[in-house]
């Protein structure tokens, strides 16, 4: 004690559990996931601890690990909610989803929706990923569990995905119904700007007004019958 030496209590398993978290939830919220190093000596410790909780989850899988000596569903949720992921072959997963989303918003800009052939010659893999994700989303919406992660899922929803197919109920056709609205009171502008015209312009002027709005109409209308 003379030469300054201070001692720490050593902390409780609840304490030492709830400081790794933390840890763990800095991390995520610095690069985006929570697998980190063994080595990486800027979080001294945690490496080996996120190694340690995905080995014992697996031996519990396995039936090799003691019921006491398992992760409680409690906290395992508390880990799954910071974006942790037990197994590295659900995070490749999870990137792979990732990806597709960036893609997808990329698609929804040039094309106008979200529905992407499966086979799509452009990019296959694309397509092949979109289509595990509809499978993916539908497990969602039936209210069962789902391998897309919340991040991927606000996204999607916030992009209409599968709007078309009305899985939500009276929601869905909430949102359906207010996209024909706006259809609506766009047609009523093409009317309104046709009507303010001069009175001494030609026919072919009237009909190419009456062609914008059908095309306009009917874009609505393709869009909600793609599946």
């Amino acid at each position: 004690l003379g030469i300054g030496f201070v001692f720490e209590p050593r902390l409780s398993r609840e304490e030492t559990w709830n400081k790794r978290v933390e840890e763990l939830s800095r991390f995520k919220h610095e690069h985006g996931h929570c697998n980190v190093r063994e080595d990486d000596t800027s979080n001294p410790g945690l490496g080996k601890w996120v190694s340690y909780i995905r080995r014992s989850h697996r031996l519990a899988k396995q039936g090799k690990r003691e019921k006491g000596k398992r992760l409680s569903d409690e906290r395992i949720a508390q880990l799954k909610a910071i974006g942790f992921v037990f197994e590295l072959k659900e995070e490749m997963e999870m990137k792979r989803y990732r990806d597709g989303v960036e893609l997808l918003k990329e698609f929804l800009t040039t094309q106008g929706h979200c529905c992407v052939p499966t086979f799509y010659a452009s990019n296959p893999f694309f397509g092949l990923c979109v289509e595990d994700m509809r499978k993916e989303y539908r497990k969602y919406a039936a209210g069962k569990d789902c391998s897309l992660g919340k991040d991927v899922l606000n996204e999607l929803t916030s992009m209409g995905f599968l709007s078309e197919e009305n899985l939500f109920g009276p929601a869905s056709t909430q949102m359906n119904n207010a996209q024909h609205q706006q259809s609506g009171r766009e047609t009523l502008q093409l009317q309104q700007q046709q009507q303010q015209q001069p009175h001494g312009q030609d026919q072919d002027q009237d009909e190419k007004h009456m062609i914008e709005m059908q095309q306009h109409q009917s874009e609505i209308e393709c869009s909600h019958s793609i599946q």
